[in-house]
């Protein structure tokens, strides 16, 4: 790869200035946002609040954020009643809003991997294990 494409897709991932909203980043991990083979959206913004009103959403929601964010469950929990998460610490809010965006730049580029040879995946592989 270029390294010049490597250098713009770092400082994508770095200069974001919003982060990524905690229910934005469950809705992707999920596939709720994911398009389909005509470029299409798979599901309607209608069908997803649908999904996430079903019993056990937002619990699932809740482990992967503490998954994800190294956060207890309980914490979460009181972050509010719906999949906002109003009430994050306005001093966690940016971080964790940040770091969620760069999990999911990584799931991005994870899946566009697919795509290379066994080879240069197990060269990627070794250089993220020496580290």
């Amino acid at each position: 790869m270029d390294i010049c494409y490597v250098y713009k897709i770092r400082q994508l991932c770095i200069n974001h200035p919003e982060g990524m909203s905690p229910q934005r980043f469950c809705r992707r991990y999920f596939g709720y946002e994911a398009k389909n083979e005509f470029g299409q959206p798979r599901f309607t913004e209608m069908e997803i609040q649908e999904i996430e009103k079903q019993r056990g959403y937002r619990q699932q929601a809740i482990n992967l954020l503490s998954e994800i964010l190294k956060v207890k469950t309980n914490t979460i929990q009181r972050w509010g009643h719906s999949l906002n998460f109003e009430n994050i610490p306005e001093d966690k809010q940016a971080s964790y809003q940040a770091y969620l965006y760069y999990v999911d730049s990584i799931r991005i580029i994870t899946a566009s991997l697919q795509n290379l040879n066994r080879e240069s995946l197990l060269k990627i592989i070794r250089e993220l294990q020496a580290r």
